[in-house]
């Protein structure tokens, strides 16, 4: 999105309003499909992570005091890294299974290949590994009916993967992928070895072993960044692979002005917005949804007095200190002017300056054939002199407001 917005950017005004209607077409469409289709997740998060487990049993905070719902807080480790027996997976599922040493893999040059690539220069005193993969494979067959690589994929995107972050979903393009870093490992090399192996048992274990004997450079680099990234803070320049999440889950709607008022205080933009998440814990396959709570001290400790004192007020209706704050209303009656204001369709650019005459129904031509036509009288002439001149009919000027006059 942010490079088809910059391209898009540099053109002039005209073409940028004809792209960008393309774009918000196609995009409307899709939802739709979605919709239609049952795939349409709305503002629903998921999370998604090498490894996602409960640090502990969800603490009950609350209850609803109409249903008697629970409303609890679930605390998860998160661990986005991918090892070294992952991303030789990944490699390894490249590679076809008939594969031959006389053919390559990967056929079109005009796109980085994907492999095992090391940053050209150092960041943070270190030099970055990552494993980059092509978004789209084209076949053989493919490029004979196409001839052009653009119509498929023009800007060469790889999808990247790093041993503290995983898989990015954001991709990047070959040329700066070139740019940045250089290529010390191919799929096409990682082929080449696998056929000199005779063990075909357990390609994975064979596999990795023998990249590490050949790519020792690779093997190690990947491994000593997946070690050190093993912690919930930045360390020796390289982003923490593990982190904490909370969700709040259970009954939620009852309490949801309390969770606004917990993380109002909150300094980050992140911590103060609630979001509805969907985890899969990793070990079980359960789901759990709920709204994402940020993982502070102040933050849990105002939820569980606040949640304290709205069971106290809804949960025991003897209390006779209550709180106006938390008492359940009842709705007001429905106006009919905010009815009629809601149903009215807005006006628009054409409904608003339609032409008078819009409303009438336009007179057609009668299908009698056989009615004469009348004939005007001939209108009076003055003669004067030698010339004959016609009165002109007086008709006053039209001002601009009879033209959007209502009928």
């Amino acid at each position: 999105v942010k490079v088809f917005l910059n391209r898009i950017a540099a053109l002039t005004v005209a073409k940028q309003n004809l792209i960008f209607g393309l774009f918000t077409s196609t995009m409307e469409d899709v939802i739709v499909e979605a919709k239609a289709t049952g795939e349409f997740e709305g503002s629903v998060e998921q999370i998604r992570a090498t490894s996602i487990e409960l640090s502990s049993d969800p603490e009950t905070i609350t209850a609803d005091g109409a249903s008697g719902a629970l409303t609890k807080l679930a605390t998860f480790n998160v661990d986005r890294g991918c090892s070294f027996n992952d991303v030789c997976q990944l490699c390894l599922n490249m590679i076809p299974p008939n594969h031959s040493a006389e053919k390559d893999i990967e056929i079109n040059n005009s796109v980085a290949e994907s492999g095992f690539y090391v940053s050209k220069r150092e960041v943070m005193g270190r030099h970055l590994i990552i494993f980059a993969k092509r978004k789209i494979h084209v076949t053989e067959e493919d490029e004979e009916d196409c001839g052009n690589r653009i119509d498929y994929d023009p800007l060469g995107l790889m999808v990247l993967t790093r041993p503290n972050t995983g898989t990015n979903p954001c991709e990047m393009n070959s040329e700066d992928l070139c740019r940045k870093y250089r290529l010390i490992a191919s799929v096409n090399d990682a082929k080449n070895l696998l056929l000199d192996s005779e063990d075909f048992n357990n390609l994975n274990t064979v596999f990795t072993e023998i990249l590490s004997k050949k790519h020792q450079t690779v093997s190690k680099m990947w491994k000593t960044a997946y070690a050190q990234s093993n912690a919930f803070s930045t360390v020796s320049g390289l982003a923490p692979r593990r982190s904490k999440i909370g969700m709040v889950t259970g009954s939620v709607l009852h309490c949801l002005p309390v969770l606004e008022k917990a993380v109002a205080s909150m300094s980050s933009q992140r911590d103060r917005s609630l979001k509805v998440i969907r985890i899969e814990l990793t070990n079980n396959n359960k789901r759990l949804v709920g709204v994402r709570f940020p993982i502070h001290e102040d933050a849990v400790q105002k939820l569980r007095s606040y949640t304290a004192a709205l069971y106290n007020v809804k949960g025991n209706s003897s209390n006779s200190n209550a709180n106006d704050n938390f008492l359940d209303k009842v709705p007001d009656p429905i106006q009919a002017k905010s009815v009629l204001w809601l149903t009215t369709p807005p006006a628009t650019m054409k409904s608003f300056f339609k032409s008078a005459n819009s409303g009438t129904k336009r007179n057609t031509p009668s299908s009698n054939f056989n009615v004469t036509p009348k004939i005007s009288p001939k209108k009076k002439i003055q003669r004067t002199g030698f010339s004959t001149v016609k009165k002109a009919p007086s008709k006053k000027a039209s001002a601009i407001t009879s033209f959007f006059k209502k009928v």
